[in-house]
């Protein structure tokens, strides 16, 4: 630390005794501190006990001062996790990586945590469960830790604690100061309320005016936010759940293909791929499945693609044929995606829409476009003349076009009103003489078929002597009905005309048998 020995014993006279009286001390005990070593009290002189002077002041060097807090934070790091003190975990190494993590987390406190994920039809309750999880880490609660420790699913920790790094303040197993709190801090902390209470307004922001709201509702009283959440998860992210999730996730990364020849490009095939392995991987904390491998998932992107570009075919051969990249998924999508055919198209179209949009730069450089206001200023004299130019040209061409369409739009003898209405009179004077045409031709197939019809009834009503024998059927009546069937067709009448075949044929008949 860099201290003297008066100045450790003005340190013991502030309270600090031992290494693990460091972890009562904050910044603001800290300032008092020093504060009272600047100016010390009044003591009774040697010389004569009635008299009190003021001792020399205690500087504490800046260094030794940071090392004294960060040596106070790492103990109270410890005592959080249940970890025991020991002269290697103090040492100077360990601390500067603790100092480092807990300023990083410290500065993550002051930052804006965004907007709360919310449950939407698009972000559902299952795959809601994970972001929100999420959010919650970028939180930092009351004790310094990040809020998704009221989450986490065991309460209880395990002790002692899984062993420590040589250089480091955490475990092989955690990885990191925040993952080491969040896995090991207490439950049973006098302000673990106010961290789960947080927890509970997140939650009803997050399902406010969802059906959701009614399965928290419960814990309102209580502010009891790992409640809330543990019945959320129950209730709506069950087990059923997530196996609907691998389901579709594993029949998706088998069943896809990408050929090449629609608007998907391969980055969005490869992100697909990439998306539901990340479903996979996130069910397996709930049901038992088997995540694939890095060879397997190589393996199902490179049968998914069946396009026939040349380019793209060699990447996947030297895929094929290679064990380093078969067994890494982000080198091998790396290596395919410069030969995406769909993205190389869409690449010569913009292309050739520069181009198109070079021609429109004239010789002094200036682009034949609209320019705002404080653009316009900037352009030179030479430049601004050619744009005017443009300008009036343009507007010559615009004048041109809109005198044309109002002459199309007017008739050579008037105006355009009376040209409409010319052409509705002659449209229904040649309606009418259709409509009169076609009923005088109707009246004449009317006149045609009484008359048939009333001569055939009157001749089988008088039982005339001129009727054929009784034997067979006369050709003539015959005749005359096949004539009258023709007439009834035109009419579009088939089945009177069958029925009154029947019924003429079937008097004959009766005529006979009389």
């Amino acid at each position: 630390m860099g201290l003297s020995a008066r100045r450790r014993i003005a340190l013991q006279n502030e309270g600090i005794i031992s290494v693990e009286d460091l972890a009562e001390f904050d910044d603001d005990l800290w300032t008092q501190i020093s504060a009272n070593l600047r100016n010390p009290a009044y003591v009774p002189s040697q010389a004569d006990a009635n008299v009190y002077i003021r001792p020399r002041n205690f500087i504490v060097p800046a260094r030794s001062l940071m090392r004294l807090k960060v040596a106070a934070e790492l103990t109270g790091f410890y005592a959080s996790e249940g970890r025991p003190l020991t002269a290697m975990s103090m040492n100077q190494i360990v601390s500067a990586v603790f100092a480092l993590q807990w300023k990083s987390s410290q500065d993550r406190k002051k930052e804006y945590n965004g907007v709360v994920p919310k449950i939407t039809r698009t972000l559902g309750v299952v795959k809601w469960v994970s972001v929100f999880t999420d959010y919650c880490g970028t939180i930092i609660g009351v004790r310094d830790v990040p809020l998704t420790f009221v989450l986490r699913d065991l309460v209880a920790v395990t002790n002692p604690p899984p062993g420590r790094l040589r250089t480091e303040p955490y475990s092989v197993e955690h990885g990191s100061v925040q993952a080491e709190l969040i896995a090991r801090v207490s439950h049973s902390h006098p302000v673990f309320g106010d961290d789960s209470g947080k927890i509970w307004d997140l939650l009803e922001e997050a399902t406010r005016t969802t059906p959701i709201a009614s399965t928290i509702a419960p814990f309102k009283a209580t502010k009891n936010g790992r409640g809330a959440y543990l019945s959320v998860i129950l209730q709506h992210a069950g087990v059923d759940k997530w196996e609907a999730i691998v389901k579709k996730a594993d029949h998706q990364m088998r069943a896809s293909r990408f050929k090449g020849n629609t608007q998907l490009t391969l980055e969005k095939h490869c992100n697909q791929h990439r998306q539901n392995f990340i479903y996979l991987q996130e069910a397996g904390k709930y049901v038992k499945i088997q995540i694939p491998t890095n060879r397997t998932r190589v393996t199902l992107l490179l049968d998914s693609i069946e396009c026939v570009d040349a380019v793209l075919l060699a990447q996947l051969a030297n895929i094929r044929a290679s064990p380093t990249l078969q067994e890494n998924f982000e080198a091998s999508v790396t290596l395919i995606l410069p030969a995406d055919p769909v993205a190389r198209k869409a690449g010569k179209n913009e292309t050739n829409r520069n181009l198109v949009d070079s021609d429109r730069i004239q010789s002094t450089g200036v682009q034949l476009r609209f320019y705002p206001k404080s653009e316009f200023d900037k352009l030179a004299r030479e430049q601004v003349a050619e744009l005017r130019a443009w300008r009036a040209i343009e507007e010559s061409q615009a004048a041109k076009a809109r005198d044309l369409v109002k002459k199309r739009k007017t008739s050579p003898s008037g105006s355009s009103n009376q040209y409409k209405k010319k052409q509705k009179l002659a449209i229904k004077k040649q309606v009418s003489s259709a409509i009169a045409a076609a009923r005088k031709k109707n009246s004449e197939y009317f006149v045609e078929a009484n008359a048939l019809i009333s001569s055939l009834v009157q001749g089988i009503a008088n039982k005339s002597p001129t009727l054929p024998p009784p034997t067979v059927a006369s050709a003539d009546a015959q005749a005359t009905v096949f004539q009258l069937q023709t007439i009834m067709r035109k009419f579009q009448a088939p089945k009177l005309a069958r029925r009154l075949q029947s019924h003429c044929l079937g008097r004959g008949c009766q005529s006979r048998m009389n």
